[in-house]
């Protein structure tokens, strides 16, 4: 049976944040899209310092349209899943992120997930 999911060689800003990760709290992350939930994260983070004005008083004010275009301006930026780009829709996805897998008769537990890879965009 085939599949498709998340996947990202375990190397580079991802493999470190899988070695972080197991440090911190042991084991693989509990989730197949931690790695875009990471970056999802880190793209707001950064559109929030583009955006945000402090105003006299010390209050953060972050208008939702200066937000939103602030996201949209993202290019290039190096994710832990890839290079990310957001486009006018609100989508930010790499398509270099997915895998298509193939499951055999063997069965399927967290020490042997995922599945052999046998294509990656």
């Amino acid at each position: 049976m085939y599949l498709s999911g998340p996947y990202v060689k375990p190397e580079g800003a991802y493999g470190e944040l899988l070695a972080k990760w197991e440090a911190t709290y042991g084991g693989s992350p509990p989730s197949g899209f931690h790695g875009h939930a990471y970056d999802a994260t880190n793209l707001l983070f950064l559109a929030i310092e583009q955006a945000a004005q402090k105003a006299e008083d010390g209050t953060l004010l972050i208008g939702r349209q200066a937000l939103r275009d602030a996201l949209h301006n993202i290019k290039d930026y190096d994710g832990v899943i890839g290079k990310l780009t957001c486009g006018p829709t609100g989508d930010c996805a790499t398509g270099e992120a997915l895998g298509i897998f193939q499951i055999t008769n063997a069965e399927i537990v967290d020490d042997n997930w995922p599945p052999a890879v046998v294509y990656q965009p």
